[in-house]
């Protein structure tokens, strides 16, 4: 069985509050909401004795099944730039790569179009256009291409037909 998360939007036309907005909508009456988001989530088989069947355990549950993504702030989150140390970029570049690696799977990729900062340091030739930041062996790894691609484009890498062996 599913459950849905909805983001409901509600213009207060009469100006009733948002509690008798939320009654409104709880008790049925008419009031013309818009669906701005839905999540969905597998809840399992019902019966009487779901979490989400008691108003006890429902708060929970549905914390469970539908988690708000924590924010944490840290010294790496700052703007400003001018006590940066070459072991900051360090740490930010190889956290950033562990989310990587965990976001995208097995010879999945992103397309990155290389400027400003990155052209700078960019250890590729000068004609690349594109860089592939991608997922090989349990690795990120950065493949650079002398061909333009959208930027932010998904990619899937395969092996070339001559290169998979027959068996």
């Amino acid at each position: 069985m599913k459950a849905y998360k909805m983001t409901v939007l509600v213009i207060d036309h009469s100006g009733y509050g948002p509690d008798e907005a939320k009654a409104t909508i709880e008790n049925e009456e008419y009031t013309n909401p818009t669906v701005m988001s839905i999540e969905e989530a597998d809840i399992g088989e019902w019966d009487d004795n779901h979490p989400l069947n008691n108003t006890k355990k429902q708060k929970a549950e549905f914390d469970r099944l539908f988690p708000t993504p924590k924010i944490i702030e840290g010294q790496w989150l700052r703007t400003d730039s001018e006590n940066d140390k070459p072991q900051d970029w360090l740490f930010t570049s190889l956290v950033f790569a562990k989310a990587l690696e965990k976001i995208l799977k097995e010879t999945e990729g992103v397309v990155v179009t290389p400027e400003n900062d990155i052209l700078k340091f960019m250890p590729f030739s000068k004609q690349t256009q594109s860089l592939i930041v991608h997922r090989e062996n349990g690795q990120v790894k950065i493949m650079d291409l002398e061909t333009k691609h959208p930027d932010g484009e998904m990619v899937w890498l395969h092996k070339k037909d001559s290169d998979v062996e027959e068996k």
